[in-house]
Formats: structure tokens, sequence, C-alpha cells
């Protein structure tokens, strides 16, 4: 049974599209997707069709059909799925920088998130994660990620390496960090679909000023844009689905994650070492063997505690400095 523009389109012979096909396949020859095609058209044209209409448009007009695909679900909280993706470009007084932009989406509801940097370093990875949980206000008990380097320091299909900073935030929140087995981006498929839809709908053909411009206008897409649309797959609105299944996923942790720095620090005869903003005593095994003289060379051995030969060419020693936990955290539920 045909209902809605479909009914209208079979009972005159001709699509609701077809005012303003030229309009259609420019945006198709700039690279557009349907869904950005159909909000252009309200939005530009007052264009009152559905969005079925538009996506029958671009189909015939691009000659072809998608490919099916097996899908995987899961239960709320359980798992959320995180990659990279290339940003809109900044464009400023120093020129022109590219940016790359990190989407996390739940799993079940495809509530998503999305904040841009200028690299894809493990600090950022880690502060997009925090960000993506107070945003959702809870912690999945599974990140799925991709083999990229700020995060797995040796893939493998088996037994992947991960950055310690990255194991030390999964004790800190009580989740894990999976990858996916290399070159197998199939098996996160619900974030390379998101991707897809924040470069083609929310990025596309857009530069901006700053980085701060374009992680405010990600955030209104995702409140205004992506959390009111009908999910193709869910067949419901992911704000909606993600207030209405809210379930504990893991203890409440009420501090954010300060990883520890380890650097090399050398000290003189005071025991006294210096780190960046602050001073810290030298444990008196550490001082005997590896204290500075006034004029920073090695001292002789002590009458009474001979330097082993292993131990006398070493200057310094790597210290690991104690970090204060500050920033208070919300109640980890979705």
């Amino acid at each position: 049974m045909l209902t809605g523009s479909a009914e209208v389109e079979h009972a005159t012979g001709r699509s609701k599209c077809e005012p303003f096909r030229t309009q259609i396949e420019q945006k198709i020859e700039a690279g557009l997707s349907a869904q950005r095609i159909f909000q252009d058209l309200r939005t530009e044209h007052g264009f009152d069709g559905a969005y079925a209409s538009v996506q029958r448009m671009v189909r015939r007009l691009c000659g072809g059909d998608e490919l099916p695909f097996r899908r995987l679900e899961c239960e709320p909280g359980t798992e959320a799925q995180a990659d990279f993706g290339a940003g809109a470009p900044i464009i400023g007084a120093d020129g022109k920088r590219r940016t790359h932009v990190l989407r996390l989406g739940l799993s079940f509801s495809r509530k998503a998130y999305s904040e841009p940097f200028f690299q894809q370093t493990t600090d950022n990875l880690l502060s997009a994660f925090e960000n993506a949980f107070r945003h959702w206000g809870g912690v999945p008990r599974t990140l799925v990620i991709d083999n990229l380097r700020a995060a797995v320091a040796q893939a493998d299909w088996y037994d992947p390496e991960l950055h310690p900073k990255i194991i030390a935030f999964c004790q800190h929140y009580g989740t894990v960090v999976l990858p996916t087995k290399p070159y197998t981006p199939r098996h996160k498929g619900k974030i390379e679909s998101g991707i897809n839809y924040v470069k083609e709908n929310a990025l596309k053909d857009r530069d901006f000023p700053a980085l701060a411009e374009e992680n405010s206008h990600l955030l209104r897409w995702e409140q205004k844009v992506a959390d009111l649309r009908i999910h193709g797959t869910t067949k419901n609105k992911s704000g909606n689905c993600l207030r209405s299944k809210r379930a504990r996923c893991c203890r409440c942790r009420p501090n954010a994650f300060r990883p520890s720095t380890k650097t090399s620090a050398s000290f003189g005869a005071t025991a006294i070492s210096r780190s960046p903003k602050a001073y810290y005593s030298v444990p008196a095994g550490i001082h005997g063997a590896h204290r500075l003289g006034a004029l920073g060379q090695p001292p002789g051995p002590h009458p009474q505690q001979p330097l082993r030969a292993d131990r006398a060419a070493c200057a310094t020693r790597s210290v690991r400095f104690p970090t204060v936990e500050y920033i208070p955290y919300l109640l980890e539920i979705f």
C-alpha cells in the first residue's frame, strides 16, 4: 500500500522532486548526500515532499543501489564505537589548516558526539572520550576503536598492544577499549556510517575561522539535526531513544582522568628534584647513586658508600611525579 508522497507520485505519475531536478543534479555533482539535499531543498526552496521522494530521485539519477550488509545489535550501555574522519578546514590569519573529527556513537541508541582536532594524539583522543561521557551522562562498558596510532602501539589480530595511557584510562573509568581486527572496518560499521554522516551532512562545503567555531557548530548540529532525525535502522530519534533506555553502565567515578607524567630530573647535593611546577625530595637510595656535583659533573665515590661500576656513569633517573585529580565527574548512567 502506498502512502504520503509515494501515493501522490503514483497517482500523478510525476515526482514532487521533478521541479527541482536541476538543483538536485547540481548537489549530487557537489557530492552531497540525499539527506543533505532534502534538508537544503526544504530550507532553500520550500520543498514540501518527503525524504523518501528525494531518495528515489537521487537513486534514479545516480543509477545504482547500495549493497546489503548484515547488522549486529547490542544492549543499552554495552558498546560505543569511535573513529576519526576528515573535518572542515580552518582558514585563519596563518593560512588554511586541515582538521580531524573524532566521532563516538552509542551502538544501541545511535546517540553520538563529535569533536574536531588538529592532530590525532592520545591526549586528544582521551579528552574527546571524557567529553563524550559527559555529553551522554555515562560510560559504556566497551569502546570499539580502529587501530589508530594514538591508541594502539602494536596492532594484532588476536592480541593488540594498547598505549599505557589508554590502559590507565580504562582502569579509571571501568571500561574496555577493544580495537578491531586490522583492515576490517566493518567490525565498527555503525561509526563508519556515522563518520560519513558528519562529513556529508554537517561539514560538506564548509570552513571555519577557528577550531572552537567548528566545535560549536558540531555541537549545535548534533542537538538540532542528528538527535532529531529518524534513524533509518532504529526508526527512532537517537535523543529520545537515549532518554527512554537509561541503564547503569559502570560504577560512578567522582574525578576526571589525569594521567601521571614520567620524566627525567637531575638533582644536586640537597637531594631536591625540581619538576616544572614543584620541588620533590629524592629517596636516599636514588640520591646516593645519582646526585650531581656542584658543576654538573658526576661526583666521585662516597667514602662510606662506593658506587657500583654500572651506576657511576648515570647522572639522571626517571622519576614519576604524582598528579592531582580535581575535576568533578557526572553520575555515569544513561
